[in-house]
């Protein structure tokens, strides 16, 4: 079944600009797993119009939700949603630290090296693994030579 069948649009029904609302608004549902489809379908669409509500989505409770938010909003070469990525990088829950290291590389925020290269110390390895491939994507300097000085130590 196609995404759109998940959330019950039919495949005519995904060429309105109407889906976008409808997919808006099940982020708003009680069912945490409907705001995660809800999600997902929003990253393959690049719709600015969906960064606001994702930004919301940032303190859903659900982690899952909170970190595939985080990894959507890094499709998109906003320089204001820095701020709200990097205060992700310290969430109570590694997936959402991940997911935030790894939008802050494609977003190419070299706001966020400093901040990144703290997060190498994380004691979860996928997170380090994110944040690795985040800080290669910036490639800055102070990023380059602390993963230089992370993998001699590993």
């Amino acid at each position: 079944m196609s995404p759109f069948g998940q959330i019950g649009l039919t495949e005519p029904e995904k060429d309105t600009m109407g889906y976008v609302e409808k997919i808006i608004q099940d982020l708003q549902d009680d069912d945490p797993e409907v705001r995660r489809k809800a999600i997902q379908i929003l990253e393959v669409i690049e719709n600015e119009k969906v960064i606001d509500p994702l930004v919301k989505a940032l303190d859903d409770d659900d982690e899952r939700v909170r970190g595939i938010a985080a990894r959507t909003l890094g499709k998109y070469e906003n320089e204001e949603l820095i701020e709200h990525l990097i205060e992700l990088l310290n969430d109570e829950h590694y997936f959402v630290r991940g997911c935030a290291a790894d939008a802050l590389g494609e977003i190419g925020s070299e706001e966020a090296v400093d901040h990144l290269v703290e997060l190498l110390k994380e004691d979860k390895v996928w997170v380090q693994d994110e944040t690795a491939k985040a800080l290669i994507k910036i490639s800055h300097p102070t990023g380059i030579s602390a993963l230089e000085d992370w993998l001699r130590e590993g």
